[in-house]
């Protein structure tokens, strides 16, 4: 059954209402307050994990999952807690599914309850982002993913407001989300001695941030630009 105008309306309110409470929330540092949360509770979190591991797994991976499907900007503390409290591979593993899990939600919700709106209201810019997408396949979205402008958030909801079918969403979101979150998680492995966000700022961190972006930046302008250069 079609939704009515009215049921639309009502869940565009909503999508809209979250964007916003999403930014207030990144605005007013929800990210280092959680971070802290967890720094103080971790030994805690880690004792639980190690007596209720299944249980301990399927509640990070369904918090995770519920804030990045509602654009909150927790991805940082989560992908920390994750490899501190599960080791590495394991918690890149959690991190990739509950990730990918969470923003399949978000581009699930733009696509069944803004799609229609934002193709009439932005007709031209759609037009061309589908465009792109079909002339330049996934790996346009896979660069997107990195590319520094982009955030996660924002990506999930353009891209369920395109054609992208939901599969190629999904492989390119869990592909794509394997760089960054092996850094974060690398970074995890030393959360018992962190003791703000700051702190994991060291200058390797920082060094591999700026390849991850430039790599990013490359490949995006390869696409981009990649008619030109065949000439």
């Amino acid at each position: 059954m079609k939704l009515t105008w009215y049921s639309k309306l009502k869940g565009l309110i909503l999508v809209c209402l979250l964007v916003i409470a999403a930014l207030m929330l990144r605005a007013i540092g929800v990210d280092e307050y959680c971070f802290t949360y967890i720094v103080k509770y971790r030994q805690i979190f880690a004792q639980f994990t190690g007596q209720q591991y299944l249980l301990s797994v399927a509640v990070y991976m369904g918090l995770f999952a519920i804030a990045i499907a509602s654009s909150l900007p927790l991805s940082v503390p989560f992908t920390l807690l994750g490899t501190f409290l599960f080791g590495l591979f394991p918690g890149l593993l959690y991190v990739n599914i509950a990730g990918t899990i969470g923003a399949t939600g978000a581009f699930l919700i733009a696509r069944y309850l803004m799609k229609e709106w934002a193709e009439k209201t932005y007709l031209v810019a759609f037009e061309k982002f589908n465009s792109e997408l079909a002339a330049y396949g996934p790996l346009y979205l896979l660069v997107l993913h990195l590319f520094p402008v982009t955030p996660f958030f924002v990506l999930n909801i353009i891209a369920g407001l395109t054609n992208l079918s939901l599969w190629t969403f999904i492989w390119t979101t869990s592909i794509g989300m394997i760089p960054t979150s092996c850094v974060y998680g690398i970074i995890g492995l030393k959360l018992a001695t962190i003791g703000c966000l700051k702190d994991i700022l060291s200058p390797e961190i920082i060094i591999a941030f700026i390849t991850l972006k430039i790599i990013a930046l490359l490949g995006f302008l390869y696409f981009r630009f990649r008619d030109k250069l065949m000439i």
